[in-house]
């Protein structure tokens, strides 16, 4: 087989969840085969960096509208670019097939269509595998419903040569917000918890991750937790690269229904994500290690601060022995 192009928009998270699928090609096909992806670029990177993709090119390139539109004059560099493919996997929004058309114009590639977003319908199926169904009609089927993105070509741990265990000192990291307020636990409910990691591990290190979502309100946060004289190190508007080597370091990752859950969960961190108003059964990083807690009414405010800090305890004293 030729090139291979998987065209992924969506956020952070849906980007993530498709990985297993192009995992899966990457797993299937000879290793010569080349694999580019047409996505945001911030996300693209990660899939570069961990070996699954060798290309990446923009989404966000202007000239790609023409191809939404019927009996647009449609840009050449583009068709061009569309031509060199043997097989294009699309998980555009494409309801009239306008976009599919166009493609397939200028282009002789299997288009496959995957879904823009996967469904919460019964029976309910965990995201990854729904992404990955159009690999089917090549005979490609789904090993995995997670990808692991440390430590291939991730930038290296930085250590500095202590083990965790010599460390003994856990390093805790947590992004406290989301894409959406309705999938955020208070800001109180995890200095609760933090308080309560604290006074297991006095010495414990804690990163604040933030992103382009928390930049009017994390402030507040950071002023919290210096109120109650918990020291941090932030780490705010990052590389996803910078990111998730960062979050990969730490001994436990604490976050809410979001991409960078999606991210540290990747990594292969122990993690422990809250889930409110979403299926978690669909949605939820499928890594092992991860701990998912579920709110019983679907509300963030469901969820207990015990019930989080006692799996995040049990957690860390499988990573980090003794308590320190």
């Amino acid at each position: 087989m030729g090139k291979i192009l998987i065209i992924r928009g969506g956020a952070l998270g849906d980007f993530i969840l498709t990985l297993p699928a192009v995992a899966a090609l990457r797993q299937a096909l000879p290793p010569e085969t080349l694999i580019e992806i047409l996505g945001y670029e911030p996300f693209t990177s990660v899939a570069k960096a961990c070996g699954l993709a060798d290309n990446a090119r923009s989404i966000e390139y202007g000239p790609l509208a023409g191809f939404f539109h019927p009996d647009a004059q449609l840009d050449p560099g583009l068709k061009n670019f569309f031509a060199g493919f043997s097989l294009i996997i699309s998980y555009l929004h494409d309801p009239s097939g306008v976009f599919q058309t166009n493609v397939t114009q200028c282009s002789k590639a299997l288009l496959l269509q995957g879904p823009h977003r996967p469904v919460e319908t019964q029976p309910l199926i965990p995201a990854a595998k729904q992404l990955a169904e159009p690999l089917g009609k090549i005979g490609i089927y789904l090993e995995s419903n997670y990808v692991n993105l440390w430590p291939k070509n991730l930038p290296e741990r930085e250590n500095s040569g202590i083990s965790n265990l010599a460390r003994k000192a856990p390093r805790v990291a947590l992004h406290p917000g989301s894409g959406s307020p309705r999938k955020n636990w208070s800001w109180e409910s995890w200095l609760e918890v933090v308080k309560g990691i604290q006074k297991v591990h006095p010495k414990m290190e804690l990163l604040v991750t933030s992103g382009e979502a928390e930049m009017e309100r994390i402030e507040k946060f950071y002023e919290l937790l210096s109120l109650s004289s918990i020291p941090f190190q932030p780490l705010a508007n990052q590389s996803l690269a910078v990111a998730a080597k960062k979050i990969g370091e730490c001994d436990l990752y604490l976050g809410n229904d979001s991409g960078i859950s999606h991210l540290a969960a990747a990594t292969g961190v122990p993690a422990i994500v809250l889930f409110g108003p979403s299926e978690p059964k669909v949605w939820a990083p499928q890594n092992p290690g991860t701990v998912i807690l579920q709110s019983p009414d679907k509300t963030m405010a469901g969820i207990e601060s015990a019930a989080v800090l006692q799996n995040a305890l049990v957690l860390l004293q499988n990573e980090i022995l003794p308590s320190c």
